[in-house]
């Protein structure tokens, strides 16, 4: 049997019967847009200072260094910071999105909460909680999507 196609009027459908298969192609309306992305927000840091683009938790209202190995921290982690702060100073940190980070050397993938509060490809020896953080899309584009899902080690 020859490919036939047929167009059936005022439906918008359109079948293509090739060698006995039917195909139905249907044109769909536009869904709803996205949520917009979730600001920025600036913290205060707390009793150490913070290096940029290090995975941060908040505790009792000041961020921290994200550690795995710190139970206090499990289901704190927040964000990542976007400079360095010393005690006591305001930080910016990307709560979720593209965060684009020049001159990184990011392995395309998912990402976890590391020591220190790194990104790490893996899930870090003697963590106490293990969480992911989000995924590179390129070796500069990171998408900080912190999970709510916590394993507990």
């Amino acid at each position: 049997m020859a490919d036939e196609t047929v167009t059936v009027s005022d439906s918008g459908i359109t079948v293509t019967v090739v060698e006995d298969n039917i195909t139905v192609v249907t044109v769909g309306t536009q869904g709803p847009p996205g949520a917009p992305p979730v600001p920025p927000r600036a913290f205060t840091a707390g009793a150490a200072s913070i290096a940029a683009q290090k995975l941060v938790a908040l505790i009792s209202d000041v961020l921290v260094v994200a550690d795995p190995t710190n139970s206090a921290h499990m289901g704190h982690v927040v964000g990542m910071t976007r400079t360095s702060v010393g005690i006591g100073e305001t930080v910016t940190a990307d709560l979720e999105g593209a965060v684009t980070w020049d001159g990184a050397a990011l392995t395309p993938g998912p990402y976890f909460v590391g020591l220190a509060g790194a990104l790490s490809t893996t899930p870090p020896i003697g963590a106490v909680f293990i969480q992911s953080a989000g995924y590179a899309l390129t070796t500069t584009l990171f998408v900080l999507d912190i999970d709510s899902t916590i394993i507990v080690v």
